[in-house]
């Protein structure tokens, strides 16, 4: 009885542990830094979206090449892939970017105008 019940928590052991390494492997490989950059990248512009923060953002166009553009996310839910900039000026077209192409996202307040400290109004 012993015997039978040491054998049973040793195979359960054994089970545990080989799906404990094959998760491990899977999350490891799936792990990659350009895939936390992305997901972090991700995030800041869904910040950014909800805030309504100018972003400006460092884009690849080739390997050595990049631009910078500056506007407002749009309201719209961001895709995984994509992700729409609305420009400053109105007279600018929008732009639909890949997010796998945006490689640095600052972010800035809009514009507010300074408190008066005597009576606390702008």
């Amino acid at each position: 009885m012993a015997a039978e019940q040491s054998k049973l928590i040793f195979h359960q052991f054994k089970r545990f542990v080989s799906r404990s390494s094959k998760q491990f492997l899977r999350n490891l490989l799936q792990d990659t830094p350009v895939a936390r950059d992305q997901k972090m990248i991700h995030d800041r512009l869904l910040e950014a979206q909800a805030s309504g923060r100018l972003v400006v953002l460092q884009v690849e166009q080739d390997q050595r090449n990049f631009i910078s553009i500056a506007g407002f996310i749009g309201k719209k839910q961001i895709l995984d892939e994509t992700v729409v900039v609305k420009p400053l000026k109105k007279e600018d077209t929008i732009q639909l970017l890949a997010l796998a192409k945006i490689k640095k996202v600052s972010m800035l307040e809009r514009n507010k105008k300074p408190e008066n400290q005597a009576t606390g109004t702008k």
